[in-house]
C-alpha cells in the first residue's frame, strides 16, 4: 500500500546492455518517477527472457513500494542468481517472507543479511522477533478488534478523533466524475472524510470532511488540538508538507504551510500534544536521520515552533517510522518496520518520562499482525481506540478497525508489609491498608488490605510509576516508589513500617517550590543523625511529612527531587516532650534551569593577581560537590576583573584564573565534558567604576568576582542521581535551620 505518501529512492543494480535496451530505458524512466504501476509490466515483459535477473529484482522492488508482499516473494524467488544480489534485496526478501507468515524462511535471509552487513542491527531485531513470537501473543485476550462498516474496497486509514466522530484518510470512489490518480500507484488521490460515532459506539454517516481542506492532490493524515479548533495536516503536491488551519464558525480558514526552520524533502504524519505545544512528525532529510522516514519533534516556544530534532536511535531505525500519535498522558505511539515485531509495519509505544520518550515497546497481537498495522489512536481514558491495517479478512486494501482494551497490560505486584523490633526480628503488619497512587495523575488507583501474613496482591497497569502509601495507626507514615516500566510482569515490594520513638521529638515540615511557593509532592527528605543512621521519607500531596526524631541529636537533612537542585539543612533536636506544640517548618527546593547563576563570590582577588585564594578554593569545592550530586547538569565558570590596569592584561588574567579553576575541578573528579571555564576581563562591570573613574578599593573589588552558571541539564541523568546519591554536604557552611532549638 502507499500509506506514507513519502517516496524514497532505492539503491539499484547496474543493468547490462541488451537488445531490450529501449524497453528497459522506458521502465527505468517510470521507476525513477515512482510510477511503479507503469514500470511493472515493462519489467515483467523483460523478465520472461533468460538471464534477466535485473528486471526481476526491479519487479520485486516495485511490489515492495506497492506493499504486496506475496508478489515480492514470487519475483525474488524467480531470480536465478539471487545469492549474488545486493544485501538490501536479501533483507527485503526476509521482510516479505515474514509478512507472508513464512517465519523459518525469513529467519534464514535475515541471518544472512546480518552476516553481510554486521553493523546494521535491523536483522538481529527481526531474528529476535521470530524466535520470540509467543511473546507477541501472550496478551491477546486483552484486546478486542472489531470491523467497521465505514470501510470501502479501497484504502481507509489514519483516523483522528474530532468532535462526535473521527476524521480519516481514504481514496474511495466517492465522486465518479473525478478520477484523479497518483502516478506511483495508479490509485485515486487521498482525501479527508468524517464519520460520526453513534450512541452504541459504531461509526455511521460517512461524508467528505471540510471541502476547503481537500485539494487536488493527497490530503492527510491530520491531528487536532484539544479544543478542536486548530488542525495540522499533510498536503502532498510535489512533495508532502505540513499545513495548518483554524476553525472559525464552520469553515477552516488561514490555510497555510507550517513555518518550521527545517529543510526536508518531505514532511507529514503530524501528531500534536493536547496543549498544542509538542509536535511529532515524519520527515525524510537527506544526509540526516537513521534511514528511511524518521520521527522528529518540535516545541512551541515564544510564539514559534522550534527547529525540529530527530528523536534518535532509541525510536528511529534504518527502516520506516511513521504515523505517530501523542496520547493525553504524553505517551507516543507510532508504526515502524525496522524495530522487529510480527512483520510489516508494527505499532510501538513509549512513555513520556522526565522530559523525554522512554524506550519503545511493541504492542501485542492482535493489535500487531504479520501484515501492516499502523495509525493507532486512543481515547482519553485509553480504553478504546482505532487502528489501520491491511490484515487478512478486511474489506479493502487498508481498513480502519475499532479497538477495545478488555484489560490493559497489567503487572502483578506481590507485596508484604512488615515491622522490626529492637533486635532485628521482623513481624507482619496484618489487616492494614496500602494504597497505590499514580505518580503522573496523583490519583488513587487501588486500595488493598494485608492478610494475616502481611501480604497483599495488586494488578497495576504496566509502564507506569506508582507510590505505595501506608498510614497504619501506631506507625510512622511510609511512602515507597514503585517502578513498573520493566518487561517483568511480576514485581515484589516490601514495606517496613517504623514505630515512633517512645521519647521522640515530634517533627513536621513542608517542602515548597522556592519560586512558586507551591508544595512539592513526592519530594525525598532524608535525615541522617550523628550515628550515621538514616531515615528516608517522601512528602504527601500537600508537600508535608510528619515523623519523630531522637532527642538531643544533630541531624543533617537532604531534600531532593527530579528537576530540582538538592538542598541541605542541619538541625539539632531538644529534649523530648509530649506537651510542646511546634509550628510546621518549611524547606525549599529550587528548579534546575539553564542560564541560572548557581554560586557567586565577589572581591575574591586583588587587581592583577591570578592566584586562587582560599575563598575561591572554598567556592570550587562546592561546585565539585554539586557537579557530583547532579551529573545531568552542565556548568560554566565565569571569571571577571575590575577595570584597573590594561584591559588586555585583565582579559588574560581572568582567562588564567578560569583555566586554573577548571584544572582544580578536574583534579577533584569533575568531568571536562560537563564544565566550561571562561574569562571575561573587565567586560561586565557591576558598578560605575570604569576606566578613569575614581573609586574606592571596596568599590573596585566588587567587580573582581567568580560566578558559576547552569548552562544545561539532562533530566534523565538527574533522575538516576536522585535514586543513588551519596551524602555530600557544603560543609562547613551547610545552611543552619533552627527548626528545634534548645
Amino acid at each position: 500500500m502507499r500509506k506514507a505518501l513519502f517516496y524514497f529512492p532505492l539503491a539499484f543494480l547496474l543493468f547490462a546492455c541488451s537488445s531490450s535496451r529501449s524497453t528497459m530505458k522506458r521502465a527505468e524512466a517510470y521507476f525513477f518517477k515512482h510510477d511503479y504501476t507503469e514500470a511493472l509490466p515493462l519489467y515483467q515483459k523483460l523478465a520472461r527472457k533468460k538471464g534477466t535477473d535485473d528486471a526481476k529484482l526491479r519487479a520485486a522492488t516495485c511490489y515492495i513500494h506497492l506493499h504486496e508482499p506475496d508478489k515480492v516473494v514470487f519475483w525474488y524467488s524467480q531470480v536465478e542468481l539471487f545469492d549474488k544480489a545486493d544485501p538490501w534485496h536479501h533483507f527485503q526478501y526476509g521482510k516479505a517472507l515474514f509478512q507472508c507468515g513464512r517465519y523459518d524462511e525469513a529467519k534464514v535471509w535475515f541471518e544472512r543479511y546480518g552476516q553481510e552487513v554486521p553493523h546494521d542491527k535491523s536483522s538481529r531485531k527481526q531474528v529476535y522477533a521470530i524466535e520470540h513470537l509467543e511473546e507477541f501473543h501472550k496478551d491477546s485476550l486483552h484486546f478486542e478488534i472489531r470491523k467497521l462498516d465505514i470501510n470501502s474496497r479501497d484504502r481507509d486509514f489514519a483516523p483522528a478523533y474530532f468532535k462526535e466522530g473521527i476524521v480519516f484518510v481514504s481514496n474511495r470512489d466517492w465522486n465518479p466524475t473525478s478520477d484523479r490518480r497518483s502516478l506511483e500507484t495508479n490509485e485515486r488521490f487521498f482525501d479527508l472524510y468524517f464519520s460520526k460515532t453513534s450512541e452504541n459506539g459504531s461509526q455511521i454517516d460517512v461524508n467528505t470532511f471540510a471541502d476547503e481542506l481537500n485539494g487536488k492532490f493527497h490530503e492527510g493524515p491530520v491531528c487536532f488540538n484539544n479544543e478542536e479548533n486548530r488542525i495540522i495536516f499533510t498536503r502532498s503536491e510535489k512533495e508532502p508538507k505540513l499545513y495548518t488551519a483554524k476553525l472559525i464558525g464552520n469553515k477552516w480558514t488561514n490555510i497555510r504551510p507550517m513555518r518550521l526552520n527545517f529543510r526536508a524533502k518531505s514532511m507529514g504524519h503530524p501528531a500534536v500534544s493536547a496543549d498544542f505545544k509538542t509536535l511529532v512528525f515524519v520527515a525524510d532529510v537527506t544526509g540526516m536521520g537513521q534511514g528511511g522516514a524518521d520521527l522528529y519533534i518540535s516545541h512551541f516556544k515564544n510564539g514559534r515552533w522550534s527547529t525540529p530534532e530527530n528523536l534518535g536511535t532509541e525510536i528511529n531505525s534504518p527502516g520506516q517510522e511513521m504515523f505517530p500519535f501523542i496520547h493525553t498522558d504524553g505517551s507516543l505511539y507510532f508504526a515502524s518496520d525496522g524495530k522487529g515485531g510480527l512483520g510489516g509495519l508494527d505499532i510501538f509505544y513509549c512513555e513520556w518520562k522526565d522530559g523525554e520518550f522512554a524506550t519503545p515497546k511493541p504492542l501485542s497481537y492482535p493489535i500487531n499482525t504479520h501484515r501492516d498495522d499502523f495509525g493507532l489512536v486512543l481515547s482519553h481514558d485509553g480504553r478504546t481506540g482505532y487502528l489501520s491495517s491491511d490484515r487478512e479478512g478486511g474489506q479493502g486494501l487498508d481498513d480502519i478497525y475499532g479497538v477495545i482494551f478488555t484489560e490493559p497490560n497489567k503487572t502483578i505486584v506481590q507485596g508484604r508489609i512488615m515491622t522490626m523490633d529492637g533486635h532485628g526480628n521482623s513481624f507482619p503488619v496484618r489487616h492494614t491498608k496500602v494504597v497505590a497512587i499514580d505518580n503522573y495523575s496523583k490519583d488513587t488507583m487501588l486500595t488493598k488490605v494485608t492478610d494475616n501474613l502481611g501480604d497483599f496482591t495488586m494488578r497495576l497497569e504496566s509502564g507506569r510509576m506508582y507510590s505505595l502509601a501506608c498510614t497504619e495507626q501506631g506507625f510512622l507514615p511510609l511512602v515507597k516508589n514503585l517502578d513498573l516500566n520493566s518487561e517483568d510482569r511480576y514485581h515484589h515490594a516490601e514495606l517496613v513500617l517504623q514505630k515512633p520513638l517512645p521519647t521522640g521529638v515530634p517533627f513536621q515540615t513542608i517542602v515548597k517550590d522556592k519560586d512558586s511557593g507551591l508544595p512539592v509532592k513526592m519530594a525525598k527528605v532524608s535525615f541522617r543523625d550523628s550515628t550515621e543512621k538514616e531515615i528516608v521519607l517522601y512528602t504527601d500531596d500537600q508537600g508535608i511529612i510528619t515523623t519523630q526524631l531522637k532527642p538531643n541529636m544533630p541531624y543533617d537533612i537532604r531534600v531532593g527531587k527530579t528537576k530540582y537542585i538538592n538542598n541541605y539543612y542541619r538541625i539539632e533536636t531538644e529534649q523530648a516532650t509530649t506537651t510542646t506544640q511546634r509550628p510546621i517548618q518549611e524547606l525549599s527546593l529550587e528548579r534546575i534551569s539553564a542560564q541560572k547563576i548557581l554560586l557567586a563570590k565577589k572581591g575574591v582577588w586583588q587587581s592583577g593577581n591570578s592566584e586562587l585564594n582560599a575563598d575561591v578554593y572554598e567556592l570550587l569545592d562546592k561546585v565539585a560537590i554539586f557537579a557530583k550530586n547532579h551529573p545531568g547538569v552542565k556548568l560554566q565558570v565565569n571569571v571577571y576583573t575590575d577595570s584597573r590596569g590594561n584591559s588586555f592584561f585583565n582579559m588574560r588574567n581572568s582567562q588564567t584564573i578560569a583555566r586554573r579553576a577548571l584544572e582544580f575541578l578536574q583534579h577533584e573528579g569533575v568531568s571536562r565534558r560537563v564544565i566550561q571555564a571562561r574569562g571575561f576581563g573587565e567586560e561586565a562591570l557591576l558598578n560605575h567604576c570604569g576606566n578613569g573613574i575614581d573609586c574606592s578599593e571596596e568599590e573596585h573589588l566588587v567587580n573582581n568576582r567568580i560566578e558559576i552558571t547552569i548552562i544545561d541539564y539532562n533530566s534523565k541523568a538527574v533522575q538516576v542521581e536522585q535514586a543513588n546519591y551519596d551524602w555530600l554536604f557544603f560543609s562547613p557552611d551547610a545552611p543552619f535551620l533552627p527548626l528545634i532549638s534548645r
